[in-house]
Parts: C-alpha cells; structure tokens; sequence
C-alpha cells in the first residue's frame, strides 16, 4: 500500500501530494550541488508541479504522470539520475502493454491496496501525452541541476496521427446507458438514496453544461444565478474555467428540474435563495460529508458509473458498446455533450460558448455529421448505379 508524502507550498496555502510505496525512503538520494532545496527525488518532482499550482486540473494530470512513471523507476531499482536511454525506451513498452499486477480490474480509491497505476494499454497518443510531460520535467531537473543530463534528448517523439475530429465520445446509446446505470442502483436506505441522488445530478450536470470535473468541484450553490428577461426567468451558471476565464453556462428546465430533485433530497429549498448561504454548499457533495467533492472524488464516482455500464452491457452481449464505456473517461461526457449538440444542428459558435474553447476551431473537431453526409451521400449513389 502506498504512503502519502505532503508537501505544502506557504506562499499558496496547499499541499501537493506525491505517494510512494513504503520501501521508496531507503534508495539513495542524489546529494551535490543544485539550484533546488529538495532532499529527495519526490521532493524535486514537487517543485516541479509547484509550477502548476494555478491550474488544479493540469496538476492533477501531471501529478498522475508522474506518480506512474516514478513508480515504475522505483520497480527499476533506480532512481532519476540513473534513468538512461534504454529506461525511457523500455518504459515506453511497458505502457503499451503493462504487465496484468499494474493494471486496474474495477474502480478503486488511490489508497485501495487493490488500486494500479492503469487501467490498460495505453494509445499511442496517450504515451505521446506522457513523454511530453516527462520531457519537460526532466529538461526542467537538468536545467536545476538535481540530474547530470537528460535521457529524453536523445528519444523521437511519437508521431501520432494528425487526424483531429473527436472520437472519444459516447453515442447516444450509450450515454442512455450510463444514465441506466445509476437508475438499476439500489435505494433501500437513507445513504443509497443519497447517493442516488447524488450520482444522478453529478452525471446531468456534467454532461448538460459541459463544464470540466475540474470546474465541477470547485464551485457552490452560489454559482446559480436568475435574470428576468422578455420570456421570463432565465438561469444559469457563473463559473471560472480554464485559464481562470470567467463563463456563463444557461441552465435550461430540464437541468434545473433536476437540481430541485437534488436539493429537495439534501433537505435544501428546491432553489438557491441566499448567495452567502449557499456559498457554503458544493455544487456536487460527498456523500459522506457536507463538503465538496473533489475533484479525485469525482472522478472516482464517474468512472465507477461508467464501468457498472459496461458490466451491463457485457451482460447483454453488447461487446462494442461494453468496450467504449470501459474506455471512457469522465472528460468524455464533455465530449459527447458537444458531439450530441452539434449532431442536432446546435450553432458551433453555441457550442464554443457552452464549452468555453477559445478557438472555435476546437469546437469544430466535435463535428460528425459532414461525415455522415458524405457516407449518405456515398451510399446512395452506390446505390443508383447498381
């Protein structure tokens, strides 16, 4: 089971934790002259994603690269000084095809002693992701002089396909099916009801605003808002997203409808009254406590949505669909809302909107249906000449 190793940043009032397994403390650390005040190779990995305090979902992400790759360094014997060329390239196989002992059978918390660093193989453009991140730790360490070269110099980049139209989304079948999921849960008690509740507004309210995981668990109550306008009241949700760019998200009856059946079951009023009242409550909260879910809370919750689907469907010889729900991850439900939208002829500039992608060219990768066009269209002149 692994260990916690807290590092808190005063300057930023947080803590960046980076987990080890226990033996990890008894390698030789890297001791000389260098540009950092860490004791250690995690400590030096912190300063590094020290760099990202101000965008918590990057750091999130990074931190989960790392925490991979260092654990792998660990099964090695070697520290990151020691990490050679032949190191990077044996790593690199070992992410496209890890051995069964690394790998994730069902959703666990990180501190499960069932809990594995993956849950498959990796794609060729999630290794590309992780090299890319690794490179720049260790051009970063180099440059702090806390390792003598940098073995990433010296490896070619994958090179991955160019071909940029999303396709890491569920159809709408099976987004029906993670929908069924949480109804096929059981609500014989006071807690399942809760999170029952609890389950099915996280998976609405991700999907119908298109809001990250991460902008999710960071916001209240609070963030609802009411405006009158020529066709009545209109609500919607005030956040900060990405890049700290503030984005209002419209919260049409539907969504809203089911925010009342959530507060409803939290003993809240149906709808948010007082701003400093609500500000004290989570947007999304744990079941276990008042406060807000995480965002690793989240995520937790999500994919064990997402897998209990995919057991369905495998139930129902449904192989395809089983795949793609065991593949999924949470940020494809912000795929599959924009995919759906622009399938029913939503705006893209909507869309951009909703989504809050800077460039609308971002938002144009989630568009499927000039494809569906050209196949119709395809098929049908097949069909006239035969």
């Amino acid at each position: 089971m692994s260990t916690d190793i807290a590092l808190a940043f005063p300057s930023e009032a947080r803590d960046i934790t980076l987990e080890i397994p226990p033996g990890a403390s008894r390698v030789k650390w890297l001791r000389g002259p260098s540009e950092l005040n860490a004791k250690n190779d995690v400590e030096a990995m912190k300063a590094w994603l020290s760099r990202y305090l101000d965008s918590p979902a990057t750091l999130a992400n990074y931190r989960t690269e790392l925490e991979r790759f260092y654990l792998w360094v660990l099964s090695q014997r070697r520290e990151l000084r020691d990490v050679k060329f032949e190191d990077l390239t044996r790593f690199r196989e070992f992410l496209r095809d890890p051995p069964a002992n690394w790998v994730l059978k069902a959703s666990k918390p990180r501190k499960d002693p069932r809990w594995r660093p993956l849950r498959g193989k990796l794609s060729e453009r999630s290794i590309a992701h992780t090299e890319s991140v690794l490179r720049s730790m260790f051009a970063w360490l180099m440059s702090a002089h806390w390792i003598p070269t940098d073995p990433y110099k010296l490896m070619k980049p994958i090179k991955v396909a160019s071909n940029k139209r999303v396709t890491r989304y569920l159809n709408r079948r099976q987004w029906q099916a993670v929908l069924d999921a949480v109804e096929r849960r059981p609500r014989n008690n006071d807690d399942d009801a809760l999170r029952y509740a609890r389950d099915r507004w996280m998976l609405r309210l991700i999907y119908g605003t298109g809001m990250r995981i991460s902008e999710a668990a960071k916001h209240s109550m609070a963030a609802l808002s009411v405006r009158d306008t020529p066709r009545g009241e209109r609500y919607s949700l005030q956040i900060v997203g990405k890049g700290r760019k503030p984005r209002e998200i419209p919260v049409g009856p539907a969504l809203l409808a089911e925010l009342r059946e959530y507060r409803t079951a939290l003993g809240l009023s149906p709808l948010p009254d007082d701003p400093k009242v609500e500000a004290k409550i989570p947007l999304v909260a744990s079941t276990r406590s008042e406060h807000m879910l995480t965002r690793a809370g989240l995520h937790h919750a999500m994919v064990s949505i997402l897998l209990k689907a995919a057991e369905h469907a495998d139930s129902e010889d449904n192989k395809r669909d089983a795949k793609a729900l065991r593949d999924a991850s949470t940020h494809w439900l912000r795929h599959s809302r924009a995919t759906h939208l622009l399938d029913e002829r939503v705006g893209v500039k909507s869309v951009q909107s909703l989504l809050g992608h800077a460039n609308i060219a971002t938002t144009s990768h989630y568009v499927h249906t000039e494809l569906d066009e050209l196949q119709e269209e395809l098929e049908r002149a097949d069909a006239e000449a035969g």
